[in-house]
C-alpha cells in the first residue's frame, strides 16, 4: 500500500473499484485526529459504473496532525458487503 500525505483542508478525490457489481453508492466515513467522524455527503459520490465510483473529500482544516482514515463500506447485488479502510497522513 502506498502512504499519501495531504494537508488538513485539502480536497481528495479516490476513484473505487468493486469486483462485484454494486446495489447503491458506497458509504464514506472519513476520520481525522482530533475530530469526529463525518460522512461523506452522497453527492460527492458519483457512480461511473456498477462496480466504479469517485468520491471527493474535503478534509477539515481543523484538528490535529497524524493519521486519517477514511472507510468505505458498499453492498453488491447479491447482498454481499465489501468494506476498505484508507490510511493517510494530514500535517
Amino acid at each position: 500500500t502506498k502512504s499519501w500525505t495531504r494537508k488538513k483542508g485539502d480536497t481528495i478525490t479516490l476513484k473505487l473499484t468493486a469486483a462485484e457489481p454494486q446495489s447503491g453508492k458506497p458509504v464514506v466515513k472519513v476520520t481525522q485526529p482530533g475530530l469526529l467522524s463525518y460522512t461523506v455527503p452522497a453527492r460527492k459520490v458519483t457512480r461511473l459504473s456498477s462496480t466504479s465510483f469517485k468520491v471527493v473529500i474535503e478534509t477539515k482544516s481543523r484538528g490535529k496532525s497524524g493519521d486519517a482514515k477514511v472507510r468505505v463500506k458498499g453492498t453488491d447485488k447479491a447482498g454481499g458487503t465489501n468494506s476498505k479502510v484508507f490510511v493517510f497522513r494530514l500535517k
